[in-house]
């Protein structure tokens, strides 16, 4: 089953029921749709109503995407927001590429870094880092990513970010891949 349509059917059963976000560091891919899901159902924040004018906030979360051959990319993100500054800085970490069944076949070592800036509700930032694949291979990479997001309202004002990654790492074979994130 692929990723989209996991989270269309996580999608259906959070219409009953709103799943409680779990807590766990590492997310797999049952919990990334659960996820997924979560955040597709909750309100982007309006734009109208302005940010904070000072300030800062962490958000931690995860983000994932199906691959072209069928697999698929989970990892951990964390965020923060400077609200005085309008910028926000962060990474990815943890990263796997799971095969067609959802078993880890890769584990990537190294983070990728980003900072950027917040224009209304709206994230825009680019980064880069050094990834490894460390199970088997010993090969590494630079990995560029661009994050674009959404400050979103879950249980409070702006207490919740979702958005898209593109990520290139084409020396390690991921290239031009999207992915979605979603942090508390």
């Amino acid at each position: 089953m692929s990723f989209r349509t996991l989270a269309t059917l996580f999608l259906l059963l959070a219409a009953c029921s709103q799943p409680a976000l779990p807590l766990d560091p590492v997310y797999d891919s049952d919990e990334l749709s659960s996820l997924s899901a979560t955040f597709n159902s909750i309100a982007i924040s309006p734009a109208s109503v302005a940010l904070p004018g000072s300030g800062s906030a962490t958000y931690s979360g995860f983000f994932g995407g199906n691959l072209g051959a069928g697999g698929s990319v989970l990892g951990n993100l964390g965020l923060s927001a400077d609200f005085g500054g309008s910028s926000v800085a962060g990474g990815l970490s943890n990263i796997n590429v799971l095969g067609v069944a959802g078993v880890e076949d890769q584990t990537l070592s190294g983070d990728v870094a980003f900072t950027g800036w917040i224009t209304g509700t709206t994230i825009s930032a680019l980064g880069s880092g050094n990834l490894t694949i460390v199970d088997g291979i010993s090969q590494t990479g630079t990995a560029s990513v661009t994050v674009f997001g959404q400050f979103r309202d879950y249980l409070g004002f702006y207490d919740a970010v979702s958005g898209t990654i593109e990520l290139d790492a084409s020396s390690i074979g991921l290239t031009g891949v999207s992915l979605e994130f979603y942090a508390q």
